[in-house]
């Protein structure tokens, strides 16, 4: 899945929160927790109700007014801002290596709009990841008993059968094979 929201303006560079904190460690802070507001604002408008569940890898698009700020000082700041309001807003679990894979930065200039364009996109599961996954359903059907009540829809309760069973373990070992297939190729 592919996500994208819009920052309009620009965020504090990396020279302005580190001059905030040489002054005073309690600036710098709220230099960052307001422009972390601010990103949060932002991030839930265009992202709204989505459910990111996997890695993702993450675009950034700045768009300065001009050539006055160099690249690392625009972006390493605005990072740390967005990738914490993401997770601050629940969008993600964290930031560490689990959530965030690869990150890229582009710069542009528009003297008119400035702005940061963030894009995620979560990553394909791998073919080991699917096999794993299949595996732990297989694992779990091994517990399911004939005449247990069991939510398969997410809606109404059903009674499963022991055909049902045989039937649902019979098409993931299918799957799986085909997968792992995939995988070795």
């Amino acid at each position: 899945m592919r996500y994208k929201f819009v920052i309009p303006g620009r965020l504090p560079g990396l020279n302005e929160f580190i001059d905030a904190n040489r002054k005073n460690a309690k600036m710098g802070n709220n230099m960052k927790q307001q422009a972390q507001a601010k990103v949060g604002v932002f991030i839930r408008y265009g992202l709204k109700q989505a459910k990111i569940r996997r890695r993702v890898n993450m675009t950034y698009i700045w768009y300065e007014e001009d050539r006055r700020r160099d690249k690392d000082n625009i972006s390493s700041f605005g990072r740390k801002v967005i990738q914490d309001a993401l997770v601050k807003n629940g969008y993600l679990e964290n930031d560490g290596w689990k959530q965030i894979g690869n990150i890229r930065d582009f710069y542009e200039v528009d003297r008119d709009n400035p702005r940061i364009v963030v894009i995620l996109e979560e990553e394909e599961m791998t073919g080991k990841e699917e096999i794993e996954k299949i595996a732990g359903l297989i694992r779990r059907l091994e517990f399911a008993h004939e005449g247990v009540m069991y939510d398969t829809d997410g809606c109404d309760e059903e009674l499963i059968t022991s055909g049902d069973i045989m039937l649902m373990k019979s098409a993931l070992a299918a799957y799986m094979e085909v997968i792992a297939e995939r995988w070795n190729q």
